[in-house]
Protein backbone atom coordinates (compact mmCIF):
# COMPACT_ATOMS: atom_id res chain seq x y z
CA UNK A 1 0.00 0.00 0.00
CA UNK A 2 3.01 2.31 1.05
CA UNK A 3 4.61 1.33 -2.56
CA UNK A 4 1.90 2.34 -4.27
CA UNK A 5 1.06 5.80 -2.36
CA UNK A 6 4.71 6.40 -3.07
CA UNK A 7 4.03 6.23 -6.88
CA UNK A 8 1.39 7.75 -6.99
CA UNK A 9 2.89 10.99 -5.02
CA UNK A 10 5.88 10.69 -7.40
CA UNK A 11 4.01 10.41 -10.52
CA UNK A 12 1.60 13.51 -9.40
CA UNK A 13 4.64 15.79 -8.40
CA UNK A 14 6.70 14.61 -11.70
CA UNK A 15 3.09 16.08 -13.66
CA UNK A 16 3.10 19.01 -11.94
CA UNK A 17 6.77 19.76 -12.91
CA UNK A 18 6.00 18.94 -16.35
CA UNK A 19 2.99 21.30 -16.32
CA UNK A 20 4.99 23.99 -14.76
CA UNK A 21 7.87 23.97 -17.28
CA UNK A 22 5.66 23.39 -19.88
CA UNK A 23 4.37 27.20 -18.66
CA UNK A 24 7.96 28.47 -18.15
CA UNK A 25 8.52 27.84 -22.47
CA UNK A 26 4.64 29.35 -22.79
CA UNK A 27 5.69 32.18 -21.62
CA UNK A 28 9.34 32.82 -22.63
CA UNK A 29 7.54 32.42 -26.55
CA UNK A 30 5.14 34.92 -25.55
CA UNK A 31 7.94 37.19 -24.15
CA UNK A 32 10.10 36.11 -27.55
CA UNK A 33 7.54 37.30 -29.62
CA UNK A 34 6.39 40.55 -27.54
CA UNK A 35 9.81 41.24 -27.59
CA UNK A 36 9.95 41.08 -31.87
CA UNK A 37 7.12 42.73 -31.99
CA UNK A 38 7.79 45.85 -30.23
CA UNK A 39 11.65 45.73 -32.46
CA UNK A 40 9.75 45.72 -35.91
CA UNK A 41 7.40 48.56 -34.39
CA UNK A 42 10.84 50.28 -33.37
CA UNK A 43 12.25 49.97 -36.70
CA UNK A 44 9.02 50.85 -38.83
CA UNK A 45 8.79 54.35 -36.73
CA UNK A 46 12.93 54.96 -37.56
CA UNK A 47 12.21 53.85 -40.89
CA UNK A 48 9.08 56.88 -40.78
CA UNK A 49 10.98 59.29 -39.29
CA UNK A 50 14.20 59.08 -41.19
CA UNK A 51 16.51 61.67 -41.64
CA UNK A 52 16.16 64.11 -44.50
CA UNK A 53 18.67 63.37 -47.04
CA UNK A 54 20.28 67.13 -46.98
CA UNK A 55 21.58 66.04 -43.78
CA UNK A 56 22.83 62.82 -44.56
CA UNK A 57 26.44 63.16 -44.06
CA UNK A 58 26.86 59.52 -46.05
CA UNK A 59 26.83 61.25 -49.14
CA UNK A 60 29.99 63.31 -48.25
CA UNK A 61 33.24 62.77 -49.43
CA UNK A 62 36.16 62.01 -47.22
CA UNK A 63 38.54 63.97 -49.21
CA UNK A 64 39.04 68.00 -48.01
CA UNK A 65 38.71 68.75 -51.40
CA UNK A 66 35.30 67.84 -51.77
CA UNK A 67 32.66 70.45 -52.01
CA UNK A 68 30.70 70.85 -48.82
CA UNK A 69 26.98 70.33 -48.61
CA UNK A 70 26.51 73.28 -46.91
CA UNK A 71 27.77 76.89 -47.38
CA UNK A 72 30.03 78.46 -44.92
CA UNK A 73 30.11 81.77 -43.66
CA UNK A 74 33.17 82.68 -46.36
CA UNK A 75 30.72 80.69 -48.74
CA UNK A 76 27.46 82.79 -48.57
CA UNK A 77 27.01 85.78 -50.20
CA UNK A 78 26.65 88.02 -47.35
CA UNK A 79 25.86 91.11 -50.06
CA UNK A 80 22.38 89.53 -49.99
CA UNK A 81 19.33 92.00 -48.54
CA UNK A 82 16.29 91.36 -47.00
CA UNK A 83 13.41 93.19 -49.32
CA UNK A 84 10.25 92.81 -46.87
CA UNK A 85 11.12 94.85 -44.07
CA UNK A 86 7.88 96.76 -44.10
CA UNK A 87 5.56 93.49 -43.68
CA UNK A 88 7.87 92.17 -41.42
CA UNK A 89 7.03 95.29 -38.96
CA UNK A 90 3.63 95.41 -40.26
CA UNK A 91 3.46 91.88 -39.24
CA UNK A 92 5.48 92.36 -35.53
CA UNK A 93 2.95 94.57 -34.83
CA UNK A 94 0.08 91.83 -35.22
CA UNK A 95 2.27 89.55 -33.09
CA UNK A 96 2.34 91.69 -30.16
CA UNK A 97 -1.00 93.48 -29.01
CA UNK A 98 -0.49 97.00 -27.17
CA UNK A 99 -0.65 96.81 -23.48
CA UNK A 100 -3.15 98.75 -21.61
CA UNK A 101 -6.53 97.90 -20.66
CA UNK A 102 -8.93 95.75 -22.28
CA UNK A 103 -12.43 95.31 -21.79
CA UNK A 104 -14.11 92.22 -20.87
CA UNK A 105 -17.76 91.98 -22.82
CA UNK A 106 -18.43 88.39 -23.34
CA UNK A 107 -18.40 85.16 -21.60
CA UNK A 108 -15.14 83.84 -20.41
CA UNK A 109 -13.89 80.53 -19.46
CA UNK A 110 -13.12 79.79 -15.75
CA UNK A 111 -11.53 76.72 -14.53
CA UNK A 112 -10.33 75.48 -10.79
CA UNK A 113 -7.46 73.69 -9.97
CA UNK A 114 -5.59 72.60 -6.25
CA UNK A 115 -2.02 73.21 -6.05
CA UNK A 116 -1.78 70.18 -3.48
CA UNK A 117 2.01 70.90 -3.00
CA UNK A 118 1.25 74.42 -1.64
CA UNK A 119 -0.57 74.31 1.44
CA UNK A 120 -1.11 76.63 4.09
CA UNK A 121 -3.15 77.47 6.95
CA UNK A 122 -6.07 78.94 6.80
CA UNK A 123 -6.43 78.34 2.88
CA UNK A 124 -9.65 78.33 1.09
CA UNK A 125 -8.89 74.48 0.61
CA UNK A 126 -7.53 72.12 3.03
CA UNK A 127 -6.04 70.14 0.39
CA UNK A 128 -3.59 73.23 -1.34
CA UNK A 129 -3.76 76.48 -2.74
CA UNK A 130 -6.51 77.51 -4.80
CA UNK A 131 -5.76 78.91 -8.45
CA UNK A 132 -8.94 80.20 -10.46
CA UNK A 133 -7.53 80.29 -14.31
CA UNK A 134 -9.51 82.65 -16.57
CA UNK A 135 -9.19 83.17 -20.37
CA UNK A 136 -10.81 84.65 -22.87
CA UNK A 137 -10.47 87.40 -25.74
CA UNK A 138 -11.36 91.13 -24.97
CA UNK A 139 -13.28 93.41 -27.23
CA UNK A 140 -10.62 94.58 -29.93
CA UNK A 141 -8.70 97.64 -29.93
CA UNK A 142 -7.31 99.39 -33.20
CA UNK A 143 -3.95 100.42 -33.43
CA UNK A 144 -3.48 102.67 -36.71
CA UNK A 145 -4.63 100.11 -38.87
CA UNK A 146 -4.31 96.78 -36.80
CA UNK A 147 -7.03 95.58 -34.82
CA UNK A 148 -6.10 93.36 -31.58
CA UNK A 149 -7.73 91.25 -29.71
CA UNK A 150 -5.38 88.84 -27.99
CA UNK A 151 -6.27 85.59 -25.55
CA UNK A 152 -5.83 86.93 -22.09
CA UNK A 153 -4.95 84.94 -19.38
CA UNK A 154 -4.73 85.14 -15.54
CA UNK A 155 -4.21 83.10 -12.02
CA UNK A 156 -6.19 84.59 -9.14
CA UNK A 157 -6.18 83.20 -5.51
CA UNK A 158 -8.05 83.52 -2.38
CA UNK A 159 -5.06 82.39 -0.71
CA UNK A 160 -2.70 84.64 0.72
CA UNK A 161 0.79 84.45 -0.79
CA UNK A 162 3.99 86.08 -0.87
CA UNK A 163 6.16 86.83 -3.65
CA UNK A 164 9.51 84.30 -2.71
CA UNK A 165 11.78 87.44 -4.38
CA UNK A 166 10.33 89.57 -2.51
CA UNK A 167 8.54 88.84 0.83
CA UNK A 168 6.91 91.33 1.91
CA UNK A 169 5.20 92.35 -1.17
CA UNK A 170 1.78 89.63 -2.32
CA UNK A 171 2.08 87.94 -5.16
CA UNK A 172 -0.01 88.43 -8.45
CA UNK A 173 -2.19 85.90 -8.11
CA UNK A 174 -3.98 87.26 -4.75
CA UNK A 175 -3.55 90.56 -5.72
CA UNK A 176 -5.88 89.90 -8.63
CA UNK A 177 -8.66 88.03 -6.02
CA UNK A 178 -8.89 91.09 -4.28
CA UNK A 179 -8.99 93.34 -7.15
CA UNK A 180 -11.40 91.26 -8.18
CA UNK A 181 -13.70 91.52 -5.56
CA UNK A 182 -13.94 95.09 -5.37
CA UNK A 183 -14.91 94.63 -8.79
CA UNK A 184 -17.85 92.52 -7.27
CA UNK A 185 -19.03 94.79 -5.03
CA UNK A 186 -18.52 97.78 -7.21
CA UNK A 187 -21.31 96.19 -9.28
CA UNK A 188 -23.51 94.22 -6.84
CA UNK A 189 -23.16 96.37 -4.15
CA UNK A 190 -21.98 93.42 -1.60
CA UNK A 191 -19.66 91.39 -0.73
CA UNK A 192 -19.37 87.91 -2.20
CA UNK A 193 -21.31 85.58 -0.43
CA UNK A 194 -19.65 82.43 -1.96
CA UNK A 195 -17.17 81.24 -4.40
CA UNK A 196 -20.28 80.74 -6.95
CA UNK A 197 -20.69 84.21 -6.87
CA UNK A 198 -16.95 85.26 -7.77
CA UNK A 199 -16.66 82.45 -10.26
CA UNK A 200 -19.78 83.87 -12.31
CA UNK A 201 -18.21 87.08 -11.72
CA UNK A 202 -14.94 85.99 -13.84
CA UNK A 203 -17.03 84.26 -16.38
CA UNK A 204 -19.79 86.91 -17.21
CA UNK A 205 -19.50 89.91 -15.71
CA UNK A 206 -18.31 93.09 -17.76
CA UNK A 207 -14.66 94.08 -16.33
CA UNK A 208 -11.23 95.84 -17.34
CA UNK A 209 -8.36 94.25 -17.69
CA UNK A 210 -5.48 96.17 -17.44
CA UNK A 211 -2.24 94.22 -18.80
CA UNK A 212 1.79 95.00 -18.85
CA UNK A 213 4.29 93.15 -21.31
CA UNK A 214 5.63 89.70 -20.49
CA UNK A 215 8.16 87.40 -21.76
CA UNK A 216 5.17 85.40 -23.39
CA UNK A 217 2.68 87.62 -24.14
CA UNK A 218 0.52 90.29 -22.44
CA UNK A 219 0.25 89.83 -18.26
CA UNK A 220 -2.99 90.86 -16.77
CA UNK A 221 -2.04 92.94 -13.53
CA UNK A 222 -5.00 94.36 -12.53
CA UNK A 223 -9.15 93.92 -13.27
CA UNK A 224 -11.50 96.77 -12.57
CA UNK A 225 -14.85 97.75 -13.28
CA UNK A 226 -15.83 99.26 -17.05
CA UNK A 227 -15.80 103.08 -16.77
CA UNK A 228 -19.24 104.03 -18.34
CA UNK A 229 -19.85 108.34 -19.44
CA UNK A 230 -21.90 110.10 -16.92
CA UNK A 231 -25.62 111.65 -18.40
Amino acid sequence: MEQAYYAEVTAQKHEEDMQKKRITLMTDHNRTQETEAVQQKATAEESEYQMPEEFNEDDVAPDSTAQPNFLTVDAMNSDRVYGNIKQYEEDHQRMNAPVGDWEKNSRWIVTTRIQMNDSQPNDFDSRGRTIYSVMGRPKPRSVGDIEHAPMLFARISPDRRFKQDKPNEFDNAYKLFNRARELYIALHYKDIASERDFITLLAEDEAVYRTMKGYNGPVVVDIKAVRRPYR
